[in-house]
Order: structure tokens, then C-alpha cells, then sequence
């Protein structure tokens, strides 16, 4: 057993809240910091269903990486919009909502860290794709160089296996020789759209990112972006954050979701 804040601090060690981007809203979403807790569940997002399994499965708190809460809400009602829905449920079945958000993108051995671990290779030189300080080797995305170059053909397929991308969206103007070499990789989790350029002035071979949209595709020619879409890119997150509550507190039990999948956008 601990009390939500001694959780709260544990992910923050990792990710601290002064690492999360200005637009966002990381941290406590509601509840009592001081209530105590035996059982987490770990999700992506928090929905009405993930609080009814929190519920079904005995959980005092629900940690996500998306904030539910990014704007002021005007009510808290049961028959509100889902937002004001949730935080309702949550408020009643006495949950304690928290969450880590673009802190632990930023964190050194956040989400993109653990996106790196997951493609299973031996990498190099690893650094922040758009560093918050050097020191900390803090920022967006990160950068590094695979110890053996492989072919992009393979690379491309490791990808969308390990990432359970039923189709990586790449770019038509670049030249996709499958025999190319590929040894520089960059990646962002998320909407890492903005952070093409940045890629593009390393000299990266490859850019993956959740999300780029069609349009922001063209004009790269010099790299290979791969867009897994947004859950898929992120969804290693939830394990990342049952592995650092786990690690610090083992006297806590922690579940990962089993509710959530992918969400299918229609363009």
C-alpha cells in the first residue's frame, strides 16, 4: 500500500512536471493525494469504460499518459460530455486520477527511450532529437545511430512489426531504394510532425513519428519518414509506467488496461 502522492513522486523522479510542454496538463487530475492506494491501472487515455475496469478490478487510481482534463470545464455532471462524465465517475467510485504527459515525453528514459528499446537494436550516440538541456539529455524525440546499418527494406519492416502498425505511411518523394543503408534513426512518439526539420538537419536516415498527415509529408526528399499513427507510435507508454511505479513501489500492484486499441481516423 501507498498514498497517491508517494505515486505521484515516484513518476516524477522520472518526469518531472517542469518537463511537460506550456499547452499541457500533466499531473493530478482529480482525486485525494492522500488516499491510499493498493492497486493502479495504466492506460493511454481515460474513458468511461477504462473506469469501469479500474472499478471491476479493485483500482484506487487510474494513471494515464493523456491528460483527460486540458480545458476548464463549466460542469461536472453525469450527463455532461464524456470529459465531464469521467471526472463525475471518478469523483463517485472514488478513483484518483493522474497523469504523465508530455514530462515523460521529454524525460530521458521516457516514452522515446522506451520506443528505442522496443525496435531492439544495438544504437549508439543517443541524444534528444530537440534537447531542453544537455545535461539531463531532456527534450523531444530522441537521435542515434544503429551500431549496424541495415537495409531500409528491413528496417521499415521491423518497424511496423514492433509497432503493430497495419501500414506505416511514408512519403512519396523520397527515393525508396530498398537496398539503401539505413544508420541514423530518428523517432518521436506522438504528433511529432513539427519535429521533421530537426531530423532532416541531423543528417537522419529515417524520421518516425505517430502522427504527420498527408499534406506535411511532401517536400523531404532527403529522408524517410514513417508515420505509425498516434496510439501506435505511444502504446509502450502504459508498460513504461507500470515499470516505473513497480520498480519504486512493489508493494503496489499495478494492471496495464486491456480495454484500449487504436483509435482509426478517416481522413
Amino acid at each position: 500500500m501507498a498514498i497517491a502522492k508517494e505515486i505521484m513522486k515516484v513518476i516524477e523522479a522520472v518526469a518531472p512536471i517542469q518537463l511537460q510542454e506550456d499547452y499541457d496538463n500533466a499531473g493530478l487530475q482529480c482525486g485525494d493525494p492522500n488516499q491510499e492506494i493498493t492497486r493502479v491501472l495504466c492506460c493511454m487515455d481515460v474513458t468511461e469504460r477504462i473506469i469501469d475496469e479500474a472499478k471491476t478490478l479493485g483500482c484506487q487510481m487510474i494513471v494515464s499518459h493523456h491528460p483527460l482534463l486540458f480545458r476548464g470545464l463549466k460542469k461536472i455532471s453525469a450527463e455532461g460530455d464524456y470529459i465531464s462524465r469521467c471526472v463525475y465517475r471518478a469523483i463517485k467510485e472514488d478513483i484518483v486520477l493522474y497523469a504523465a504527459h508530455t514530462n515523460l515525453d521529454n524525460a530521458a528514459e521516457g516514452v522515446n527511450m522506451k520506443m528505442v528499446e522496443k525496435l531492439g537494436y544495438e544504437v549508439e550516440d543517443i541524444q534528444p532529437l530537440v534537447p531542453i538541456d544537455n545535461e539531463s539529455q531532456t527534450g523531444s524525440g530522441k537521435i542515434f545511430d544503429l551500431k549496424s546499418p541495415i537495409s531500409l527494406k528491413e528496417f521499415k519492416s521491423k518497424v511496423a512489426q514492433v509497432f503493430m502498425a497495419d501500414s506505416c505511411n511514408t512519403n512519396n518523394d523520397y527515393d525508396f531504394d530498398d537496398t539503401k543503408l539505413t544508420k541514423r534513426i530518428a523517432l518521436c512518439g506522438g504528433a511529432g510532425v513539427d519535429f521533421i526539420r530537426d531530423a532532416e538537419r541531423q543528417n537522419a536516415d529515417v524520421y518516425i513519428t505517430g502522427e504527420i498527415g498527408y499534406h506535411r509529408m511532401f517536400g523531404h526528399p532527403s529522408i524517410c519518414l514513417i508515420e505509425l499513427g498516434h496510439w501506435e507510435s505511444e502504446q509502450y507508454t502504459v508498460e513504461l509506467l507500470k515499470e516505473i511505479i513497480t520498480n519504486a513501489l512493489p508493494q503496489v500492484e499495478v494492471v496495464m488496461s486491456s480495454l484500449e486499441k487504436p483509435v482509426k481516423h478517416v481522413d
